[in-house]
């Protein structure tokens, strides 16, 4: 009957919105897991560089300390 051929037509269409839920979901999840990576990515670069900054104030910190007692050491002399 005509009651049945609705139900087909009701349950077909709620079977394409649901496939196109799931391709949504889908794609969210790979978008999710592309922004997961590049935000890895940058983080690793991002505490690379600090770790670079901090080793290059070192490098200026201790040449200017040895500039300092050198200094200091010419001072003494005279």
């Amino acid at each position: 009957g005509p009651g049945y051929e609705r139900l087909k037509e009701e349950l077909a269409k709620a079977q394409r919105e649901l496939k196109l839920k799931d391709e949504e979901c889908e794609r969210l999840s790979k978008v999710r897991d592309q922004l997961g990576q590049e935000l890895e990515e940058l983080t690793a670069s991002l505490f690379e560089e600090a770790h670079k900054m901090v080793r290059e104030a070192n490098i200026k910190q201790a040449t200017a300390e040895k500039q300092l007692k050198e200094a200091q050491g010419k001072i003494d002399v005279l």
